[in-house]
Protein backbone atom coordinates (compact mmCIF):
# COMPACT_ATOMS: atom_id res chain seq x y z
CA UNK A 1 0.00 0.00 0.00
CA UNK A 2 1.33 3.51 -0.69
CA UNK A 3 3.89 1.86 -3.17
CA UNK A 4 3.89 3.44 -6.29
CA UNK A 5 3.71 1.41 -9.37
CA UNK A 6 6.45 1.21 -12.00
CA UNK A 7 5.17 0.73 -15.64
CA UNK A 8 6.65 0.98 -18.78
CA UNK A 9 7.05 3.66 -21.42
CA UNK A 10 3.66 3.17 -23.48
CA UNK A 11 4.24 3.88 -27.36
CA UNK A 12 1.20 4.22 -29.67
CA UNK A 13 1.13 5.70 -33.54
CA UNK A 14 -0.77 9.15 -34.38
CA UNK A 15 -2.50 9.34 -37.94
CA UNK A 16 0.54 9.51 -40.64
CA UNK A 17 2.08 6.96 -38.88
CA UNK A 18 3.63 9.37 -36.46
CA UNK A 19 5.39 7.67 -32.84
CA UNK A 20 4.57 9.13 -29.48
CA UNK A 21 5.77 8.11 -26.63
CA UNK A 22 4.77 9.49 -23.30
CA UNK A 23 6.80 7.54 -20.01
CA UNK A 24 4.93 6.45 -16.93
CA UNK A 25 3.14 9.05 -15.21
CA UNK A 26 2.94 7.24 -11.56
CA UNK A 27 -1.42 7.77 -11.74
CA UNK A 28 -0.53 11.61 -12.73
CA UNK A 29 -2.86 13.51 -15.02
CA UNK A 30 -2.15 13.95 -19.02
CA UNK A 31 -4.10 16.94 -20.61
CA UNK A 32 -5.28 16.57 -23.94
CA UNK A 33 -6.03 19.83 -26.16
CA UNK A 34 -8.13 18.99 -29.08
CA UNK A 35 -9.87 16.04 -29.50
CA UNK A 36 -9.61 15.69 -33.56
CA UNK A 37 -8.07 12.53 -35.24
CA UNK A 38 -4.72 14.02 -33.22
CA UNK A 39 -6.03 14.43 -29.63
CA UNK A 40 -8.07 10.92 -29.64
CA UNK A 41 -5.04 8.80 -31.32
CA UNK A 42 -3.03 10.22 -28.17
CA UNK A 43 -5.36 9.13 -25.41
CA UNK A 44 -5.42 5.82 -26.87
CA UNK A 45 -1.97 5.34 -27.37
CA UNK A 46 -0.73 6.91 -24.23
CA UNK A 47 -3.55 7.11 -22.12
CA UNK A 48 -4.01 3.83 -20.60
CA UNK A 49 -3.65 3.84 -16.20
CA UNK A 50 -3.82 7.53 -15.76
CA UNK A 51 -6.46 10.30 -15.43
CA UNK A 52 -7.20 12.00 -19.02
CA UNK A 53 -8.70 15.46 -18.94
CA UNK A 54 -9.65 16.14 -22.83
CA UNK A 55 -10.60 19.18 -24.03
CA UNK A 56 -12.24 21.29 -27.06
CA UNK A 57 -14.52 24.40 -27.41
CA UNK A 58 -17.76 21.78 -29.16
CA UNK A 59 -18.91 20.51 -25.98
CA UNK A 60 -21.15 18.16 -28.14
CA UNK A 61 -18.54 16.12 -29.79
CA UNK A 62 -16.19 16.66 -26.75
CA UNK A 63 -19.08 14.22 -24.68
CA UNK A 64 -19.78 11.92 -27.32
CA UNK A 65 -15.51 11.54 -27.98
CA UNK A 66 -15.17 10.88 -24.11
CA UNK A 67 -17.77 8.49 -23.82
CA UNK A 68 -16.15 6.38 -27.14
CA UNK A 69 -13.10 6.69 -24.77
CA UNK A 70 -14.20 5.69 -21.61
CA UNK A 71 -15.90 2.51 -23.86
CA UNK A 72 -12.19 1.19 -24.79
CA UNK A 73 -11.00 1.77 -21.26
CA UNK A 74 -9.57 5.08 -20.29
CA UNK A 75 -10.36 7.40 -17.41
CA UNK A 76 -11.42 10.91 -19.53
CA UNK A 77 -12.98 13.74 -17.59
CA UNK A 78 -13.87 16.07 -20.56
CA UNK A 79 -13.69 19.60 -19.82
CA UNK A 80 -15.23 22.52 -22.57
CA UNK A 81 -12.01 25.12 -23.14
CA UNK A 82 -11.81 28.24 -25.67
CA UNK A 83 -7.63 28.28 -26.30
CA UNK A 84 -8.42 31.58 -27.50
CA UNK A 85 -9.47 32.90 -24.13
CA UNK A 86 -6.55 33.37 -21.61
CA UNK A 87 -9.39 32.99 -18.68
CA UNK A 88 -10.93 29.46 -20.15
CA UNK A 89 -6.99 28.62 -20.68
CA UNK A 90 -6.72 29.29 -17.12
CA UNK A 91 -9.84 27.28 -15.68
CA UNK A 92 -8.77 24.26 -17.26
CA UNK A 93 -5.48 24.30 -15.79
CA UNK A 94 -6.87 24.41 -12.78
CA UNK A 95 -9.17 21.75 -13.32
CA UNK A 96 -6.14 19.21 -14.03
CA UNK A 97 -3.95 20.01 -11.31
CA UNK A 98 -7.03 19.58 -8.90
CA UNK A 99 -6.88 16.11 -10.02
CA UNK A 100 -3.67 15.31 -9.18
CA UNK A 101 0.12 16.00 -10.43
CA UNK A 102 0.09 17.09 -13.95
CA UNK A 103 2.87 15.04 -15.89
CA UNK A 104 1.84 15.86 -19.18
CA UNK A 105 0.22 18.15 -22.07
CA UNK A 106 -0.44 17.50 -25.47
CA UNK A 107 -1.76 20.20 -27.32
CA UNK A 108 -3.56 19.71 -30.90
CA UNK A 109 -6.06 22.14 -31.09
CA UNK A 110 -6.12 24.36 -34.45
CA UNK A 111 -7.85 25.62 -37.80
CA UNK A 112 -7.14 26.16 -41.47
CA UNK A 113 -7.90 28.45 -43.49
CA UNK A 114 -10.88 26.57 -44.88
CA UNK A 115 -12.18 26.44 -41.70
CA UNK A 116 -12.03 30.16 -40.46
CA UNK A 117 -10.77 33.97 -40.72
CA UNK A 118 -7.33 34.61 -40.31
CA UNK A 119 -7.77 36.75 -36.91
CA UNK A 120 -9.69 33.27 -35.70
CA UNK A 121 -6.77 31.01 -36.81
CA UNK A 122 -3.99 33.59 -35.20
CA UNK A 123 -5.93 33.48 -31.88
CA UNK A 124 -6.60 29.37 -31.86
CA UNK A 125 -3.38 28.67 -33.60
CA UNK A 126 -0.44 31.56 -31.84
CA UNK A 127 -2.09 32.89 -28.83
CA UNK A 128 -4.25 29.52 -27.73
CA UNK A 129 -0.83 27.55 -27.65
CA UNK A 130 1.12 30.68 -25.46
CA UNK A 131 -1.91 30.93 -23.53
CA UNK A 132 -1.53 27.20 -22.64
CA UNK A 133 2.09 27.63 -22.01
CA UNK A 134 1.55 30.16 -19.50
CA UNK A 135 -1.41 28.18 -17.84
CA UNK A 136 0.34 24.62 -17.43
CA UNK A 137 3.86 26.15 -16.39
CA UNK A 138 2.02 27.06 -13.41
CA UNK A 139 0.64 23.81 -12.61
CA UNK A 140 3.18 20.96 -14.69
CA UNK A 141 5.02 18.64 -12.52
CA UNK A 142 8.39 18.52 -11.78
CA UNK A 143 10.20 16.38 -15.10
CA UNK A 144 6.76 16.96 -16.92
CA UNK A 145 6.62 16.91 -20.50
CA UNK A 146 4.62 19.22 -23.01
CA UNK A 147 4.27 18.43 -26.86
CA UNK A 148 2.71 21.42 -29.04
CA UNK A 149 0.97 19.52 -32.52
CA UNK A 150 2.03 22.12 -34.81
CA UNK A 151 1.14 23.20 -38.54
CA UNK A 152 3.72 22.00 -41.38
CA UNK A 153 2.72 25.25 -43.56
CA UNK A 154 4.57 27.67 -41.24
CA UNK A 155 7.95 25.63 -43.02
CA UNK A 156 6.26 27.20 -46.37
CA UNK A 157 7.49 30.53 -45.89
CA UNK A 158 10.47 29.25 -44.97
CA UNK A 159 12.81 30.06 -42.09
CA UNK A 160 12.13 33.62 -40.13
CA UNK A 161 14.89 36.52 -40.45
CA UNK A 162 16.58 36.59 -37.18
CA UNK A 163 15.29 40.03 -36.45
CA UNK A 164 11.78 38.35 -36.75
CA UNK A 165 12.64 35.58 -34.69
CA UNK A 166 13.58 38.24 -32.10
CA UNK A 167 10.46 40.03 -32.11
CA UNK A 168 8.41 37.04 -31.62
CA UNK A 169 11.13 35.57 -28.64
CA UNK A 170 10.57 38.93 -27.35
CA UNK A 171 6.97 39.97 -27.36
CA UNK A 172 4.21 39.17 -24.83
CA UNK A 173 1.49 37.13 -25.28
CA UNK A 174 -0.82 39.96 -25.38
CA UNK A 175 1.61 41.07 -28.43
CA UNK A 176 1.85 38.23 -30.36
CA UNK A 177 -0.80 39.15 -32.41
CA UNK A 178 0.28 41.97 -33.55
CA UNK A 179 3.98 41.37 -34.21
CA UNK A 180 4.71 42.98 -38.08
CA UNK A 181 5.43 38.91 -39.41
CA UNK A 182 2.43 38.19 -37.89
CA UNK A 183 0.47 40.28 -39.81
CA UNK A 184 2.60 40.28 -42.99
CA UNK A 185 2.11 36.73 -42.89
CA UNK A 186 -1.72 36.47 -42.55
CA UNK A 187 -2.26 38.96 -45.03
CA UNK A 188 -0.12 37.46 -47.78
CA UNK A 189 -0.63 34.18 -47.62
CA UNK A 190 -2.85 32.16 -47.03
CA UNK A 191 -0.38 28.65 -46.42
CA UNK A 192 1.05 31.01 -43.33
CA UNK A 193 -2.33 31.19 -41.71
CA UNK A 194 -2.63 27.21 -41.15
CA UNK A 195 0.89 27.78 -40.18
CA UNK A 196 0.34 30.23 -36.95
CA UNK A 197 1.40 27.46 -34.76
CA UNK A 198 4.96 27.18 -35.94
CA UNK A 199 5.39 30.86 -35.06
CA UNK A 200 5.10 29.52 -31.22
CA UNK A 201 8.69 27.70 -31.81
CA UNK A 202 10.01 31.07 -31.65
CA UNK A 203 7.77 32.78 -29.39
CA UNK A 204 7.13 29.79 -26.81
CA UNK A 205 8.08 30.86 -23.00
CA UNK A 206 9.81 28.43 -20.53
CA UNK A 207 8.48 26.05 -18.45
CA UNK A 208 10.23 25.13 -14.68
CA UNK A 209 13.24 22.82 -14.97
CA UNK A 210 13.16 19.90 -15.39
CA UNK A 211 10.00 20.15 -17.50
CA UNK A 212 10.05 20.72 -21.08
CA UNK A 213 8.02 21.54 -24.07
CA UNK A 214 8.28 19.91 -27.54
CA UNK A 215 6.72 21.32 -30.78
CA UNK A 216 6.50 18.85 -33.96
CA UNK A 217 5.09 19.55 -37.17
CA UNK A 218 3.92 16.26 -38.90
CA UNK A 219 3.25 15.76 -42.25
CA UNK A 220 -0.13 15.92 -43.83
CA UNK A 221 -2.53 13.18 -42.30
CA UNK A 222 -6.22 12.56 -42.92
CA UNK A 223 -7.98 14.50 -39.93
CA UNK A 224 -11.05 15.72 -39.74
CA UNK A 225 -8.79 19.57 -39.42
CA UNK A 226 -6.63 18.16 -42.50
CA UNK A 227 -8.85 16.64 -45.08
CA UNK A 228 -10.51 19.66 -46.08
CA UNK A 229 -7.73 21.82 -46.38
CA UNK A 230 -6.52 19.49 -49.59
CA UNK A 231 -9.25 19.67 -51.42
CA UNK A 232 -9.28 22.03 -54.32
CA UNK A 233 -10.27 24.47 -55.52
CA UNK A 234 -9.80 26.73 -52.71
CA UNK A 235 -6.36 24.87 -51.04
CA UNK A 236 -3.86 25.07 -54.40
CA UNK A 237 -1.52 26.50 -52.08
CA UNK A 238 -0.83 23.41 -50.35
CA UNK A 239 -0.32 21.24 -53.23
CA UNK A 240 2.18 23.43 -54.50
Amino acid sequence: PGAVRSCPPRTGLLPGGIKIILAPMDEGVLVVVGIGGMGEAIVRASGAGHRVVLADVNEEALETTAAALREAGHDVIPHRVDVADPASVGDLAAAAAALGPVRALAHTAGLSPVQATAERIVAVDLLGVAYALEAFAEVIAPGGAGVIISSNSGYLVGPLPAEQEADLAHASTAELARVPCVQEAIASDPGARSGAKSFGNSSGGFWPSPSRVQMTSPLAARTPLCTPALCPPETSWRRR
